[in-house]
């Protein structure tokens, strides 16, 4: 089968030029992260918050940053002696240096994943649909589709960051509508993709992993990604149900790509049946709570079987018009068969145990 081919050149090839691209982009960026404390203090300074630093100033206008000195200093006297300086909110050089390193990071591990796949395309130790001939133009096809997604991608969730951080959108909604449409959105655009594109189509989510684990782990320069996709301003939550959502979607483009139904309805029931499930839920599932799951709605579950339904069907229906996959059955009939799989879903989806997005 196509996973137990592809799963030997992913561990042979791939995995590991992708993490020494990683590994070394962590190395260089370290030195211009900042602490936990300084994130801590800019969300205070930034919701109005006070606190007294160690010389007395307020910090709800300011961040006091604490940098050791580092040269002539005897060693027994290094942790002590420290520098203290106030740097105004959203001028601090160190989270701007974070943000520009980051899109540094970002930017090499795109290039980096990119030209690795371009190269073992071109070098034809890629597994290809047989009688399939990947030529110089397709893989540049690919390569070009695969940039335009990424470019697309990243437009996207920047514009629902950017409207969280004016306060033009609920942090939470920001959330989910970044949820509902990232995964409907890039399988619209699956269709630009050769039939042998997919190593190039993994790149986009393998970077918006990235992203994620930068926001995740309480880095300054993902700050706006972290509290787009989390419920309560928490970064750590970038690293729940964001991070394993762009890893169900990296596995399904790996795994079964565009041509098999099974990836195409996982995608589409985790992006639109969840995502609706929690925007409708809120505002409509106040007075029918089902009894055996206090939190959760019959107007969310409904939402997430009506929602998950039409829009798996919508992206077969799309792939099937551009020759990307062949239905297994009659549109009439499938239809039927992709309802009672999402209501099974639904169910699942109920169950208070781990994260939802598996």
């Amino acid at each position: 089968s196509q996973p137990t081919i592809l799963l030997p050149l992913m561990l042979r090839w791939i995995i590991p030029v992708l993490f020494l691209l990683f590994y070394t982009g962590t190395n260089n960026v370290n030195a211009f992260r900042t602490t936990p404390d300084v994130a801590r203090l800019t969300q205070q300074s930034q919701h109005g918050q006070h606190g007294t630093g160690k010389t007395g100033m307020h910090t709800n206008t300011k961040i006091l940053l604490t940098t050791p000195f580092m040269s002539q200093v005897d060693e027994d006297l290094k942790q002590e002696t420290m520098e203290v300086q106030a740097v105004e909110v959203g001028t601090d050089p160190l989270i701007e240096a974070a943000r520009q390193n980051n899109r540094k990071l970002v930017l090499g591990l795109a290039l980096g994943s990119l030209a690795s796949v371009a190269i073992a395309a071109k070098s034809a130790i890629l597994p290809i649909p047989p009688g399939f001939e990947y030529t110089d133009a397709l893989i540049a096809r690919d390569l070009g589709t695969a940039v335009c997604g990424g470019a697309l991608a990243y437009a996207y969730v920047k514009i629902c960051t950017t409207l969280a951080s004016k306060g033009i959108l609920e942090p939470r909604d920001s959330r989910k509508i970044i949820h509902t449409f990232s995964a409907p959105l890039f399988m619209l655009i699956f269709p630009l993709f050769t039939p042998a594109g997919r190593f190039f189509a993994t790149c986009v989510p393998l970077v918006n992993a990235l992203r994620l684990y930068l926001a995740g782990t309480g880095d300054a320069g993902e700050s706006d990604l972290a509290n787009a996709v989390s419920r309560s301003g928490d970064t750590k939550e970038a690293l729940g149900g964001p991070f394993v959502y762009v890893l169900v979607i990296m596995s399904s483009v790996f795994l079964f790509w565009r041509d098999n139904l099974i990836g195409v309805t996982a995608m589409s029931t985790m992006a639109a049946g969840d995502g609706m499930a929690d925007l409708v839920g809120r505002r409509f599932g106040k007075g029918n709570k089902w009894f055996f799951a206090p939190d959760k709605s019959i107007a969310g579950s409904a939402a997430f079987w009506i929602s998950a339904t039409m829009c798996t069907t919508a992206i077969a229906a799309w792939l099937s018009f551009t020759g990307c996959l062949v239905l297994p059955f009659a549109m009439v009939d499938l239809v039927p068969k992709i309802a009672a799989i999402t209501a099974a879903c639904a169910m699942i989806e109920l169950i208070p145990i781990g994260n939802d997005n598996w």
